[in-house]
């Protein structure tokens, strides 16, 4: 019997040795996840600190006489927290600056859906700007044929009634969109076109065209 246990020694040593290792290991693996954790909600919470101080320098522009300024804001806050950049963005949506609105757009709207930003642009303050936006939509069929680009147009025309060079290209742009489009629109339409003032004598005459076109199904 000694001799059997003696023999076991051994055996019983490297057993123990085992469960030792292995849980030192489970108990090494346990502190460094919790280090992990640690080290992730420390470098969280300072970026929090970081993105709150970086919004607090910002309020002055933000609330700045000059669209400039608030654009400028937004695009900073928007690069180093997306989230809050979009709530940011969705609340100048409303803005009372065309410039800020087409800043926002392209914040907020635009990775989603592409075309808004361009629409907004058919509306927007500079000449040339409107232009190109005009020209790009034509340029797409399969945007053309998309009842939610009627939609979004109109919505934006709507927000934009003083406008009288975007009201014509949309006009323009509504002329362009396939016949079972504007059938699908054809209440929208009519009724933008009917808020045309008859002081945009030139933009009131091809909203008749379009209502004319629209309303007889041609």
């Amino acid at each position: 019997m000694e001799l059997l246990s003696r023999s076991l020694l051994p055996i019983a040593i490297a057993l123990a040795t085992g469960i030792f290792s292995c849980f030192r290991a489970q108990t090494e693996e346990s502190r460094f996840a919790a280090a992990h954790v640690r080290d992730s909600l420390e470098a969280h919470s300072k970026q929090r600190i970081e993105v709150s101080q970086l919004v607090q320098s910002f309020v002055p522009s933000l609330t700045s006489d000059k669209p400039a300024n608030r654009i400028m804001a937004l695009r900073a806050i928007a690069y180093v927290d997306t989230a809050l950049g979009n709530e940011l963005a969705l609340a100048l949506t409303e803005d009372t600056s065309a410039a800020v609105r087409v800043a926002a757009a392209n914040v907020q709207l635009a990775p989603t859906y592409p075309y808004l930003s361009t629409i907004e642009q058919v509306f927007g303050p500079s000449g040339p700007a409107r232009i190109a936006a005009t020209r790009q939509l034509l340029a797409d069929p399969k945007l053309l044929a998309d009842t939610m680009v009627v939609s979004a147009l109109l919505d934006a025309a709507e927000r934009h009634p003083d406008s009288s060079d975007g009201h014509f290209n949309a006009i323009t742009i509504l002329r362009a969109v396939p016949r079972e489009t504007q059938q699908a629109r054809r209440d929208p339409i009519l009724t933008f076109t009917g808020r045309i003032p008859d002081t945009w004598t030139r933009v009131r005459a091809r909203a008749d065209s379009l209502a004319d076109r629209v309303g007889s199904n041609r």
